[in-house]
């Protein structure tokens, strides 16, 4: 995909693909909470909201989006506000757990 010039591009990546990335390369991953990260002077400060997911049907995302407790674009713009985070475990060594970097987990 092409930025025209004078705009600002901003892709993400979904977590299901990334759980999906780490199983194809043989490391196990469990999606555990789904969480609201109040972010401040651009660094997260703390956790406001948590949702297990063995203790819902649903996304925690998507109920944290449409109760409208997230601030994304104010995050974005001032430094401060409150963003969806997810905690994944990996519950087993894995052979391959070098090929992450330290600082993702």
């Amino acid at each position: 995909m092409v930025v025209p010039s004078g705009k600002i591009g901003l892709a993400t990546v979904c977590g299901v693909v990334i759980n999906g990335v780490l199983l194809k390369s043989g490391i196990p991953i469990e999606s555990r909470f789904g969480e609201v990260l109040e972010v401040k002077d651009r660094k997260p400060r703390r956790f406001v909201a948590i949702i297990n997911y063995a203790g819902t049907s649903l996304d925690p995302s998507e109920q944290y989006i449409r109760a409208g407790m997230t601030s994304v674009g104010e995050a974005a713009k001032t430094g401060g506000g409150k963003i969806l985070a997810n905690f994944r475990e990996i519950p087993a060594p894995s052979p391959h757990l070098s090929l992450l970097d330290h600082r993702m987990l």
